[in-house]
């Protein structure tokens, strides 16, 4: 009896499960089921401009002269150049007062929620790049400078524009480009009319009787000018200050030098030193000095009298301003003269120079400007500098000029952020 009741469990059991795998089969009788997936489906690209239309707006700054702003501008017309479509463009007081907007690129530092929590990341960071991520349906463009912001304008119609003239951006977009090292160079050239705005940075403080300025330059981090105290000859006494451009505070001086006229200072990176142009009435010599320390190192005597200097990193050579005249002259790496190049003449006061990679130049007094040559010595312009004195010396950093000059009554200096524009 015990037998049978075993093997009737057994054959119940054996139904059961027969009865459980045919419930787990699919009508049709297939043997297992397919998952069904419960994540959400990636999000499409945003559809920036699609079929000559759109539902995305530009949002901007608020200041009408910002730089963004411009940049916002050329993104619009940029858009419609290459699609046909207008898109709007809001100031962002004015876009928060609207009714909400879900789809929208935010560019620069404009105040919404997604623009300051993207630059609260960057601002604080070194270097020159954009940034163009994607918060939410916003897309925020931004970067460390407004030219910056108009390389990943570029960015974007370049990459992600195709043949029908629309403009697909991946939803996911987090993009952080390059470093990149910007030049005022950027602005010049053929057919572009260049605009020099200027702004009050800061001021150079007299010392010890020392309250005319002359030479300048920078090495980035900070400016290095002369005060001189204004003796006209060879026992002419002057100071080198070192000015924090953050801050605009002096944090060292030079003892008292004996430089002559100190008309222009070239900064040398890869020896940390700062050379100074003499000029008149010693116009061969040139005074080296530790850019650290401002402690004075050695005297070099060159082929030629000279007014200004530039050291020239992408040639390794130096360019000059040679006395008696607007001309100037290419010298390679030991000082020694290579040519000499004919100018555009003008009757101003020859004062300071700068170079970069592609270009020279000059600034001048008494018709304050700033004139601008190519390395083979070809004329690209004469732009208009307003100064209120007289300009001495030019550098530049980054996508900015740094013009240092006398104040209006000659008791000190100012330190001017020359800001460009080309149209």
């Amino acid at each position: 009896m015990k037998k049978k009741i075993v093997t009737l469990a057994a054959a119940m059991a054996v139904l059961f499960a027969a009865l459980t795998l045919a419930a787990c089969k699919p009508e049709g009788g297939a043997e297992a089921t397919t998952p069904v997936s419960t994540a959400e489906p990636a999000p499409a690209d945003f559809a920036f401009v699609k079929d000559g239309a759109s539902e995305f707006r530009i949002v901007r700054p608020a200041s009408d002269s910002s730089d963004e702003t411009e940049a916002a501008k050329e993104l619009r017309k940029k858009i419609e150049e290459k699609t046909g479509y207008k898109m709007e463009l809001y100031e962002d007081w004015y876009a928060k007062s609207q009714a909400p907007s879900k789809y929208e690129i935010l560019i620069g530092h404009t105040d919404l929620d997604e623009s300051v929590a993207v630059n609260g990341e960057i601002d604080g960071e070194d270097g020159f790049f954009y940034v163009i991520r994607s918060v939410g349906d916003k897309i925020v463009l931004t970067g460390k400078s407004a030219n910056m912001i108009r390389k990943g304008i570029d960015f974007i119609l370049e990459n992600y524009t195709d043949e029908s003239g629309n403009i697909m951006i991946p939803h996911d977009i987090n993009i952080k480009s390059e470093m990149y090292t910007p030049a005022v160079a950027d602005y010049f050239g053929d057919g572009k009319d260049v605009t020099l705005t200027s702004a009050l940075a800061g001021a150079v403080n007299a010392v010890d009787g020392c309250k005319v300025i002359q030479g300048g330059t920078t090495d980035g981090k900070y400016l290095y000018v002369i005060t001189h105290n204004g003796d006209k000859t060879i026992n002419a006494e002057s100071i080198l200050q070192k000015i924090d451009i953050k801050t605009m505070k002096t944090v060292a001086r030079s003892e008292r030098l004996r430089v002559s006229h100190g008309n222009d200072i070239v900064y040398k990176k890869n020896t940390n030193e700062l050379l100074v142009v003499h000029c008149y009435p010693d116009g061969k010599m040139v005074s080296v000095f530790d850019a650290d320390t401002l402690k004075f190192k050695r005297k070099i005597e060159l082929p030629i009298s000279i007014y200004c200097m530039s050291y020239d990193e992408s040639l390794d050579c130096y360019w000059v301003g040679v006395s008696g005249g607007d001309t100037f002259a290419k010298l390679d790496a030991d000082f020694k003269f290579v040519k000499r190049y004919m100018s555009q003449m003008h009757d101003y006061v020859t004062q300071g120079m700068d170079c970069d990679d592609t270009y020279l130049y000059f600034v001048r007094y008494k018709k304050n400007c700033v004139i601008v040559y190519t390395k083979d010595g070809g004329y690209v312009g004469e732009y208009p500098l307003t100064f209120p004195g007289e300009p001495e010396n030019i550098c530049h950093i980054g996508d900015y000029f740094y013009v240092v000059g006398n104040n209006s009554n000659w008791s000190g200096g100012v330190i001017l952020k020359v800001k460009l524009s080309a149209k």
